[in-house]
C-alpha cells in the first residue's frame, strides 16, 4: 500500500485547554508614579523609570512590568535610527577627486 500502518491508525488527540493566567496588573499609586516620573516629555527609558520607582517611590516592579506599562500608555522614547554615513564612499570619491585635479 505505500502508506505506513501508523499512518492508518492515527487518531489525533485534542489538545488540552490551556490554563489561561491574567496578567500582572500595576496598581495605581505605581502607575501614577509612573505617570508622574515621564510626564509630557518622552526622555526616560525604562531603566531610568524603574531606578526612580524604586529610589524614590520605594516601589519595586520589573523591568518588563514597567516596559508594558509605558507602550500600553504610549509613554516610551521615540527613537529616531541613525544611519551610518558612508565614510568609505565619500572618502573614495575624495581620492578620485584628488586624483583627477592632478
Amino acid at each position: 500500500m505505500g502508506i505506513p500502518r501508523s499512518s492508518v491508525f492515527y487518531k489525533a488527540k485534542a489538545y488540552p485547554k490551556r490554563k489561561l493566567s491574567l496578567r500582572k496588573s500595576i496598581d495605581k499609586q505605581a502607575a501614577a508614579a509612573i505617570e508622574k516620573i515621564t510626564g509630557n516629555k518622552a526622555t526616560y527609558g525604562v531603566p531610568r523609570v524603574k531606578a526612580i520607582l524604586k529610589r524614590d517611590y520605594s516601589i519595586e516592579l520589573s523591568r518588563y512590568m514597567v516596559h508594558r506599562y509605558m507602550k500600553e500608555n504610549n509613554l516610551l522614547i521615540k527613537r529616531s535610527r541613525t544611519r551610518a554615513t558612508s565614510s568609505y564612499l565619500s572618502f573614495e570619491e575624495n581620492k578620485h577627486n584628488l586624483l583627477t585635479s592632478m
